[in-house]
């Protein structure tokens, strides 16, 4: 089958969206598929006219059997402009665009109405999570019949041991993995570690620093009064996390939501302890064997849950067990790649119909009113 995947800037962006993305790409080539890697330009989710003119343009004129396109880019794009695309479209949905932090109220309500009405132009739509599929279904109006779910894959090199910390070492490392941008709650992780400066601890941020930094700015003011003890160490390569992991004692994420969550899967498959929210389909991929959640934005529950995991050791040992093996039951990417792979078929093997009628919720040409970057996450 030949196959055009659409993706929205660049490629080897460090953030698990576009992880996602370059590992299915990866997958469908390995298992025959012939693949074209499609870029689109622009300032996805809020292309200007012509960006998403231009988009269009680029879409109408593959020759593929179906393309598969993702979320950042296809529901940004007009509907009738998605309708008049020839091959079918298969909607990839890492997270409603709706829901990312830091929206202002008519911003959101012109994602939602954007994004609803897009989707009713895709043959197929694959989420990468089962609670991402549930949002769909009720509130976007997504025929069930119509979704896939195919959930990150987990590379067996995240199943290491942990270094044995030095006899007499008594300062356990906190880890935490994600953009610096506000949905991941690294405001709230840092408010909950200030509560912890009566216990040992060391704590570093990962992730890109470039998306806004203003608030990279407020997070360095916070870790300013911790004395040395945290660090915002940026975007890592993969292997480097899998150091920070071996060396850590518990992975720590406030994150305001999430459509999946690849980092809590890589950590739990590393043996670490997890404290964190019931953000999005968090609690999906972490049971109560492997973490403690709490509410989003409660950083004081976040403290205590944190000083739990660092001064009871059996419970420490009870979730890093757990943890462990709650990751071994974790798909491959190989499997979500294929169950992607079937739904292109399905796709384009379906008449061709564009007809379908917009829901109550808009015709996708709504102005964008966007105060925050959306984050392919």
């Amino acid at each position: 089958m030949r196959i055009a995947f659409a993706i929205p800037g660049d490629i080897d962006t460090p953030t698990g969206g576009y992880r996602y993305d370059r590992r299915i790409l990866a997958e469908l080539r390995a298992a025959g598929h012939e693949v074209d890697h499609v870029v689109l330009n622009g300032g996805f989710p809020d292309p200007l006219p012509e960006e998403a003119e231009a988009a269009i343009a680029t879409l109408a004129a593959l020759e593929a059997d179906a393309v598969l396109v993702d979320g950042l880019a296809f529901s940004a794009l007009p509907v009738e402009g998605l309708r008049s695309v020839r091959a079918p479209l298969v909607a990839l949905i890492h997270h409603p665009l709706a829901l990312e932090t830091g929206l202002s109220p008519a911003a959101a309500a012109a994602h939602r109405s954007r994004e609803t009405a897009a989707l009713t132009a895709a043959a197929g739509v694959v989420v990468t999570s089962e609670p991402t599929r549930d949002t769909l279904l009720a509130d976007y109006a997504v025929p069930p019949e119509r979704i896939d779910v195919a959930v990150p894959g987990l590379d067996p090199s995240w199943f290491q041991q942990r270094d044995p910390s030095p006899e007499g070492d008594a300062v356990p490392l906190i880890v935490s993995v994600g953009s610096i941008i506000s949905r991941k709650g690294h405001d709230v992780l840092l408010d909950a570690l200030g509560r912890l400066m009566d216990h040992p601890w060391r704590a570093v941020v990962i992730g890109s620093k470039t998306w806004d930094s203003s608030l990279t700015a407020a997070l360095e003011r916070q870790i300013s009064h911790f004395g040395g003890r945290a660090s915002l160490a940026g975007a890592l390569s993969e292997e480097d996390i899998r150091a920070h992991y071996r060396a850590a004692s518990v992975f720590s994420l406030a994150t305001r939501y999430e459509g999946f969550g690849m980092v809590f899967l890589e950590a739990m498959a590393s043996g670490l302890p997890v404290v964190g929210t019931r953000g999005g389909a968090v609690p999906s991929v972490v049971p109560d064997s492997a973490g403690l959640l709490v509410d989003v934005d409660d950083s004081a529950a976040l403290a205590a849950a944190l000083r739990r995991v660092l001064t009871e050791p059996a419970l420490a040992a009870r979730l890093s067990h757990g943890a462990r093996e709650a990751a071994r039951s974790a798909s491959s990417w190989a499997e979500s790649a294929a169950l992607i792979a079937r739904r292109l078929e399905a796709a384009s093997r379906a008449p061709a119909s564009h007809s379908a009628t917009p829901s109550a919720a808009g015709d996708g040409t709504a102005p964008s009113a966007t105060a925050t970057q959306t984050v392919l996450s």
